[in-house]
């Protein structure tokens, strides 16, 4: 009798609702039964990782021990939230659960932090060094994708940390985009996506401020036609953001954490914000384009992530 009535009641009602039958013992099933998604594997590669990491710091290491020779890197390690992996390890990001709660959607701010050592010599001496290399996620995750930003904020060797490692002139943030995306698209008809847009906010460790700022997607497809086009509202840098329309094509994208490329069906086109020009670019996931997810670009740096969004096909 419950559900029949939460589910004609606008939210507020829902959360009295909630709140009345909390006595029950019922709540927490019943949310979950509304929330439950069965969410599609988004492994990252450990041997990908590594690679990467050792890529990534190879510049940084070199000019701060002073070697000139290859760098080998042992004892791999990367931490995500809670728990921490090895190199033979199973990655997988599904483990930080859906965002597409029933109340309201919530982007996961989690900690990602990779240690390893480096073997290398110096002055014709064998010697080990220490690496750590920390960034901080923002997620947002459906049934087939999940789409954020990595913010980097810093490199220690031997515990010295690099100064101005993570510091840009504009946006630092690197793109985090997992998924199984789509194997075929409808090829009649169209369809309206709804889901979220956010921005990671330039805050520092004093500030109160919230860490992002969420606002809402609405994207439109048309299969027939091949073309798609939205908007995204919401406060601040969210405000009055428009996809123009564009064509499906082919996209691919590597990622900065694992190296692995993902490819498939999607849209690039321009991002409009008042006089701001830059580009946007989404991904078809799941069954017969299920899901999008994507970034927009308004500096149009090429690497650097000012929005991500995700929607789902009503």
């Amino acid at each position: 009798m419950h559900k029949k009535l939460i589910l004609t009641l606008p939210l507020m009602s829902i959360v009295a609702t909630l709140s009345a039958c909390s006595s029950s013992g019922g709540t927490n099933r019943f949310i979950e039964s509304l929330t439950e998604t069965p969410l599609v594997s988004k492994p990252l590669d450990t041997q990908g990782l590594q690679q990467q990491a050792a890529s990534n710091v190879a510049v940084i290491a070199k000019t701060e021990l002073g070697v000139k020779d290859n760098l080998q890197l042992k004892d791999y390690q990367i931490s995500i939230g809670d728990k921490t992996y090895r190199s033979n390890d199973k990655v997988d990001l599904k483990d930080l659960g859906a965002n597409n709660t029933l109340l309201a959607p919530t982007v996961t701010v989690t900690n990602i932090q990779e240690k390893f050592n480096i073997d290398h010599t110096k002055d014709g001496k064998p010697q080990t060094a220490k690496v750590e290399a920390d960034r901080k996620a923002y997620l947002y995750q459906q049934q087939y994708s999940i789409v954020g930003v990595l913010e980097p904020l810093s490199h220690t060797i031997n515990n010295q940390k690099i100064e101005d490692f993570a510091r840009c002139t504009t946006n630092c943030d690197n793109l985090l985009l997992k998924g199984e995306m789509s194997k075929t698209l409808p090829t009649k008809g169209s369809a309206n996506y709804t889901g979220v847009a956010w921005t990671r906010n330039q805050t520092d460790a004093q500030s109160k401020s919230p860490a992002y700022t969420i606002g809402s997607l609405s994207y439109n497809v048309d299969f027939e036609q091949k073309k798609g086009s939205g908007e995204i509202i919401g406060a601040d840098r969210l405000n009055n953001i428009q996809l123009k329309q564009a064509d499906i094509a082919k996209i691919h994208h590597s990622s900065i954490l694992d190296g692995q490329k993902i490819e498939g069906s999607g849209i690039i086109g321009d991002a409009v914000q008042n006089d701001k020009k830059g580009s946007y670019q989404l991904g078809f996931f799941g069954d017969q384009a299920k899901e999008i997810a994507g970034f927009i670009d308004m500096e149009n740096t090429g690497t650097n992530i000012d929005v991500v969004f995700s929607g789902t096909k009503k």
